[in-house]
C-alpha cells in the first residue's frame, strides 16, 4: 500500500481517534437527522437520472391520493415500460422531449386498440409526472409540453325531464331503488358522483342543499326540485350508498333500458388508427356523469340564465359550461318557438 502524504494524513486524522470526531460528539438525535439529510441529498442527486416509470410507481406508492389516480399512474407506467422495450432503452426525465412524446403517442396508436382519448389521458399522466420531476429539481427534456394532447369530442347524452320521470316511476327492488334514487337526485341537483355519495344530512336544510364540491372546492347552494325533495323524505335524509361506481354505472344503464330509453344515437370516435362510426342505444351511453349533464341541459332549456346555472354546477367559464349542454335540433326548435321573435 503506498504511503500517505502529510496532507492526506492530516485530512484523515479522524481515523486515528474516531471518538474525537464530530459524528461521535453528536447526540443520537443529531446523528439520525444528519444521516437523513445526507440520504435525502443522495436521493435527490440520483433522481436526476430517474426513469419516469420508476418515479410514477414510487409517487403512486408514497403519495396520498385517490385509488383511481394511483391506478392511472401505474397504468401509464406499464405502457411506458412496453414502449421502452420497443425502443430498446429506458426513458429518463432528461430524455422526455417533444419528439419522445410524439414517438410514444404514435406507438400507442399503432400497437393498441385503445380509444384516442384513453391514449391522450395516459400521455397526460406521464407529462404531469415529468412536470413534478422538474419541480423536484430533476433535469427534463425540452418542449415536451408543446405536443398537443387534446381529447377528441365524443358523443355524450343528457336525459330529458320526461325520461327522468320514467326512470323515477320504475317499480324496483330495494337495492335498485336506492341506485335509481341516487341517479335521479343527481339529475335534479347536478352533483358529481363524488359529491353525491359524500352527501350528509347536515348538507340539507329547508329545501336547499349546501355543499363544498370535492373537485373544485366551490361552495354551491342548490334549491331542491320536487323529485329531489321526495327522495330526501323517502330516505329520511341523505341517500346512503356504499357499493362501487362501476356497479352504479352498470345498474343505471339497466334502469334506463327498462325505462325505454333505447333510441339509436350515432357515435363517432377513434380506436387506434381507425375512425369508427356506429349507432348504439341511448341507454348504453348513460353513466354517473349523465345526471350532471342532464341537470345543466334541462335547466338551460327551461330558460334559466347560464350564469345562474353555473352558480349551481360550479363552472367558472361559459365555455366549460356549454360543453355540458346537449340540445338536439328538435329541442332547439321547440325552445325557439316559444320566444316572441318566432310568434
Amino acid at each position: 500500500m503506498p504511503a500517505l502524504s502529510g496532507e492526506q494524513i492530516s485530512s484523515c486524522r479522524f481515523l486515528e481517534s474516531p471518538k474525537d470526531s464530530l459524528y461521535y460528539r453528536q447526540s443520537r438525535y443529531e446523528r439520525v437527522a444528519s444521516e437523513k439529510k445526507a440520504t435525502q441529498h443522495m436521493t435527490l442527486n440520483s433522481m436526476n437520472a430517474t426513469r419516469i416509470t420508476t418515479y410514477l410507481r414510487d409517487y403512486s406508492a408514497r403519495r396520498r391520493c385517490s385509488a383511481n389516480h394511483k391506478g392511472n399512474m401505474r397504468n401509464a407506467a406499464r405502457y411506458l415500460e412496453r414502449y421502452e422495450e420497443y425502443v430498446g432503452h429506458h426513458i429518463e426525465s432528461k430524455d422526455f422531449d417533444y419528439l419522445c412524446v410524439e414517438s410514444f403517442f404514435i406507438y400507442m396508436r399503432q400497437n393498441y386498440e385503445l380509444r384516442y382519448n384513453t391514449i391522450v389521458k395516459i400521455a397526460q399522466t406521464i407529462v404531469a409526472a415529468v412536470n413534478r420531476m422538474r419541480k423536484d429539481g430533476m433535469q427534463v427534456g425540452r418542449d415536451y409540453e408543446d405536443f398537443p394532447l387534446k381529447e377528441e369530442e365524443v358523443t355524450t347524452v343528457a336525459l330529458s325531464d320526461d325520461e327522468i320521470e320514467c326512470i323515477y316511476n320504475l317499480k324496483l327492488s330495494k337495492k335498485s331503488a336506492t341506485i335509481r334514487d341516487l341517479f335521479v337526485f343527481a339529475c335534479e341537483t347536478g352533483l358529481r358522483y363524488s359529491d353525491l355519495i359524500a352527501l350528509q344530512d347536515e348538507n340539507l336544510h329547508g329545501g336547499l342543499l349546501n355543499i363544498r364540491t370535492s373537485k373544485t372546492g366551490a361552495l354551491v347552494c342548490i334549491p331542491l326540485r320536487r323529485r329531489a325533495r321526495e327522495i330526501i323524505a323517502r330516505h329520511d335524509g341523505a341517500i346512503r350508498y356504499t357499493d362501487s361506481q362501476t356497479n352504479y354505472n352498470k345498474c343505471v344503464k339497466t334502469l334506463c333500458r327498462r325505462a325505454g330509453i333505447t333510441e339509436k344515437v350515432l357515435c363517432e370516435y377513434t380506436v387506434g388508427t381507425r375512425f369508427v362510426r356506429r349507432s348504439v342505444p341511448k341507454y348504453k351511453l348513460v353513466s354517473s356523469h349523465t345526471g350532471r349533464r342532464s341537470f345543466a341541459t334541462n335547466a338551460y332549456l327551461a330558460g334559466i340564465l347560464p350564469a345562474r346555472i353555473m352558480l349551481i354546477t360550479g363552472h367558472k367559464t361559459e365555455q366549460a359550461f356549454f360543453r355540458y349542454i346537449r340540445v338536439n335540433k328538435k329541442e332547439n326548435a321547440k325552445a325557439l318557438s316559444e320566444l316572441p321573435f318566432f310568434k
